[in-house]
């Protein structure tokens, strides 16, 4: 009878600590009971992560919903340029210039009233606080 002598397979290096990304609490708690006596460092936000989490880390999960935001381009910045009208743009260009609103009602063909609100809805706009303060603004616009 032939014995075979074989060598002792290493023990399998116990895992201490366990980097955990994401939100999915369910998928959590599925992977948890294997690794009993684990520290384990969750991270809910990529983006608060700290160079520490990573520091002696053994095993790393990410949740699906993980996966799915690191997926997603980063969000733009939203554009707050305002953005008037052709009809409003060359109101803004005659109050640059000095005209009242009876003297622009004239020169586009429209009530003086209407004039009116739509200088009164470019000051919105542009959040000017006066027609001196508007006119800086278009033409400051214009130099960009």
């Amino acid at each position: 009878m032939a014995s075979s002598s074989t060598a002792p397979s290493p023990e399998p290096q116990k895992i201490q600590r366990i980097l955990f990304f994401g939100s999915d609490l369910l998928a959590l708690a599925r992977i948890l009971p294997r690794f009993h006596g684990a520290e384990l460092v969750h991270i809910h936000d990529r983006d608060a992560v700290e160079a520490d989490s990573f520091k002696d880390i053994d095993f790393v999960v990410c949740s699906p919903d993980c996966f799915r935001s690191a997926l997603k381009p980063p969000a733009r910045e939203p554009d707050h340029t305002p953005r008037p009208t052709a009809r409003r743009r060359e109101i803004a260009q005659l109050v640059s210039k000095g005209l009242s609103n009876g003297e622009i009602a004239h020169v586009i063909g429209m009530s003086e009233r209407a004039v009116r609100g739509e200088v009164s809805a470019l000051l919105m706009l542009f959040e000017a606080s006066n027609r001196t303060e508007l006119a800086s603004l278009i033409t400051e616009g214009e130099a960009a």
